[in-house]
């Protein structure tokens, strides 16, 4: 298991401008200014001196696309296509088979393996795969009309 790393929301978007750094690898104004908006984009701003391990797994991941943006990178993790029991089918499969799986995290309510799982990400994958089918298929593919 990854452990969440002991960083500002700040400190790890800025991690997202690496590659843009200089031989210094110093954030200079205008990558300050990419970080700032990244993390307005993505709807963090107000986390920007919060630790990331007090965050949620939703809201880390939204850390992490605000990283990505201001870096000029997309990352889908995860699984935003699953229904709502895909996971739990998987997760007990494995019991099943008596191998060691770790409760999904943030998946059940209060952990209770047995209850139905959460489903919070449909209306988020909808909305994300309609944005890029909409952004990269429809407004920035060259195409000739005739």
């Amino acid at each position: 298991v990854r452990s969440v790393p002991a960083i500002t929301v700040r400190g790890l978007v800025s991690h997202g401008r690496f590659p843009h750094l200089g031989l210094s690898r110093q954030l200079r104004g205008g990558d300050r200014a990419a970080v700032e908006r990244a993390m307005a984009d993505t709807g963090v701003s107000a986390w920007a001196d919060r630790d990331l391990r007090e965050l949620s797994g939703g809201e880390r991941q939204r850390v992490y696309l605000a990283m990505a943006q201001g870096g000029k990178k997309i990352f889908v993790t995860g699984h935003p296509e699953y229904d709502r029991y895909t996971l739990h089918n998987e997760y007990h499969r494995d019991l099943d088979r008596g191998l060691s799986a770790q409760v999904p995290y943030n998946y059940y309510p209060g952990d209770d393996t047995c209850g139905k799982p959460l489903l919070q990400w449909r209306s988020h994958c909808n909305n994300l795969y309609s944005n890029f089918l909409n952004y990269y298929v429809y407004q920035v593919t060259p195409y000739e009309l005739g």
